[in-house]
């Protein structure tokens, strides 16, 4: 996903439908993600900067699934924000779904994928145009939820081995309660999605396990 960068790969089993499903989405979701932060790419640490550069022809490939495009309707002259012209919670429950198997080395069939609601406060669905004050308001609307979640005692997760992802570029934390555990997904520093998912205690306790709680 992440071009330019000498990094190895967590790869788990996948049939063959739902591998190139992902991975054709990959390239639109960095698409999207480099579409909103290039206006902004000078107050990004290197990593990013460079990210931005190398990604740009993945842009022009993905355009079809990824555009740029207003997002407040009432404001003319802003920087244009990303879209994705397919829906990209299918693609964040696939990568939960990856981390844990490469955890745990099984799939744990308790889990109810379908009912798993990854979130994040710089998505909305496409397509998306509001006013100024429709956006304050969601803002407003998501701050405690956005706060409750910020203040859980995240651990750091895993990368690749022996070569990781920069953590500027990717990096994810877990916390684990008795029978729940929490994703916190961040993507070139400023992109955030949380998922919450209900495994197995067998699962949990390999979770547990892997980041040494």
């Amino acid at each position: 996903m992440f071009k330019g960068f000498e990094t190895d790969s967590l790869t788990v089993p996948s049939c063959e439908k739902h591998n190139s499903q992902k991975s054709g989405l990959d390239q639109a979701v960095v698409a999207a993600s480099l579409i909103s932060l290039e206006p902004y790419s000078l107050r990004f640490h290197s990593d990013v900067r460079r990210a931005i550069e190398e990604g740009k022809s993945s842009v022009e490939r993905a355009k079809r699934k990824a555009y740029s495009a207003q997002l407040i309707s009432d404001l003319p002259g802003l920087p244009t924000t990303s879209y994705l012209a397919e829906d990209i919670i299918p693609w964040i429950r696939q990568l939960v779904a990856g981390f844990i198997y490469n955890a745990t080395n099984h799939f744990d069939a308790t889990i109810q994928w379908d009912k798993v609601e990854p979130w994040s406060p710089a998505w909305l669905p496409f397509p998306y145009r509001i006013s100024q004050k429709e956006f304050i308001q969601l803002k407003l609307a998501l701050y405690p939820r956005v706060t409750k979640w910020e203040n859980f005692r995240w651990v750091d997760g895993w990368s690749s081995h022996p070569r990781p992802y920069p953590k500027n570029i990717f990096r994810f934390q877990l916390y684990i309660e008795p029978k729940k555990a929490f994703f916190r997904f961040v993507f070139y520093e400023q992109i955030i999605w949380y998922v919450e998912v209900s495994p197995s205690r067998k699962t949990l306790k390999l979770l547990k396990k892997k980041v040494g709680i």
